[in-house]
């Protein structure tokens, strides 16, 4: 498993120790910063320059998540320069993005060249949407490049670089079992006082996927599990088979990987040591967006996996009311469903604090009904208000960047548990 889904809590030291150890390595570190320069030309400018970095800029999932974000600072008056590589997939969200921004810098492919062109664009703040998706904008990272760098959780997961200021997350992450969430950041953290994205609510505009050639019976409970596969902990693989267990009419539905491998390495693990999911799986191939969302529409139930959890896909399942199960890890990089079950207001949630109560949880959605209808109601009636669309969710941003940018210009940080007064 990749460091961030192995479920332990040394991500932070491991990571802080690799970043240590490259700066030291030459041609990986950028010097060339100059702080009182950078400052004498940020404060007599009227608007703030924002650079954007990342290799995820098109119909990523990534993207999906910030998208409306970027749109809302551009046409608040920000200065938006994007950062990305040449060698970088473009689309029509790409096109799109760049419309947006003042100017976009194509960065080559030399680690040395990448950095100089942002350090020489003057950039107020330098906002990664996710560091850990590639190995280039991880080494960038590692360089002071703006006075005041931010890290996003496109990635959810500590850069490790003392020269990353801060972290974007949300206050609803905050639990008795995570209330020290800052101690898993290198970064200084800031909790927005929602999820911190403008997620459009998802529409089928083109369906032509057939449900009946999945040769599901109109008796089966079909539990989703959309995920990429290195989500699936192998924690995870006695709560199915106990699920299959204590739900006999239960079948998986389970999505092909992009890599075949992937799939192919994950089906072998649970042919080993599963009793049940092999023979209560429907394995689904790869399809086009509208014909994923029209087959989630026809789940029951969707389980977020551990540790790691769902993103993207838990929009997807609130967009048709779809209860996601969930049980909140002890680290702050997953959280996401019950962070936005709190926001939502939903009532009784299917949020579990144990194993036993997630298996619990999903046995009382096959036979409750009237508790499954209750929860799908008030997703239905509460998403719509409290989850999709934030049209002002941006003003917090903009609150920050003011604020980091003011402590900047005085040589500091903003104090710890800052948050905006949005």
């Amino acid at each position: 498993f990749y460091l961030a889904y192995h479920n332990c809590s040394n991500d932070k030291e491991i990571l802080e120790n690799i970043a240590n150890n490259l700066t030291k390595k030459d041609g990986i570190l950028n010097t060339k910063f100059n702080l009182d320069k950078q400052i004498e030309e940020s404060v007599v400018r009227k608007r703030i320059r924002l650079g954007i970095c990342s290799n995820c800029l098109f119909s990523h999932s990534v993207t999906q998540c910030y998208l409306n974000i970027i749109e809302d600072l551009a046409k608040s008056g920000i200065e938006i320069i994007i950062f990305r590589g040449r060698r970088d997939k473009v689309d029509a969200t790409t096109e799109y993005i760049i419309s947006l921004a003042q100017e976009t810098i194509i960065l080559p492919d030399s680690l040395e060249q990448s950095c100089q062109l942002i350090l020489n664009s003057s950039i107020d703040i330098l906002l990664y949407l996710d560091i850990g998706m590639s190995v280039k904008t991880y080494a960038m990272s590692l360089s002071r490049l703006a006075l005041v760098q931010v890290l996003h959780s496109g990635h959810p997961q500590t850069s490790g670089s003392q020269n990353m200021d801060y972290y974007i997350s949300t206050k609803l992450k905050d639990t008795e079992e995570s209330e020290d969430s800052d101690g898993f950041y290198t970064e200084r953290l800031i909790r927005m006082t929602r999820i911190p994205v403008n997620y459009d609510m998802p529409k089928i505009t083109n369906n032509t996927f057939k449900i009946s050639s999945l040769n599901i019976s109109k008796d089966d409970f079909i539990i989703g599990l959309p995920h990429t596969e290195v989500k699936y902990h192998p924690d995870f693989d006695d709560i199915l088979d106990e699920i299959l267990e204590e739900i006999p009419h239960a079948r998986l539905l389970f999505f092909e990987g992009v890599k075949k491998c992937n799939t192919k390495q994950l089906l072998s693990r649970w042919e080993q040591n599963s009793k049940h999911i092999l023979n209560k799986i429907i394995i689904c191939p790869r399809v086009n967006f509208d014909d994923y969302l029209a087959i989630i529409k026809s789940f029951d139930i969707v389980l977020d996996t551990l540790y790691f959890g769902m993103g993207n896909t838990f929009f997807q399942a609130m967009a048709f009311g779809i209860p996601v199960v969930t049980m909140p890890p002890n680290q702050p990089r997953g959280g996401c469903a019950s962070s936005a079950y709190k926001q939502m207001g939903i009532l009784n949630p299917p949020v579990a604090n144990s194993p036993k109560e997630y298996i619990s949880i999903c046995k009382k959605l096959a036979f409750d009904n009237s508790y499954k209808e209750n929860i799908i109601n008030q997703i239905f009636s509460k998403s719509k208000e409290h989850l999709f669309n934030d049209r002002t969710i941006y003003k917090e941003y903009i609150e920050f960047f003011q604020k980091a940018l003011e402590a900047a210009h005085k040589k500091e940080l903003l104090p710890i548990n800052w948050e905006p007064m949005q």
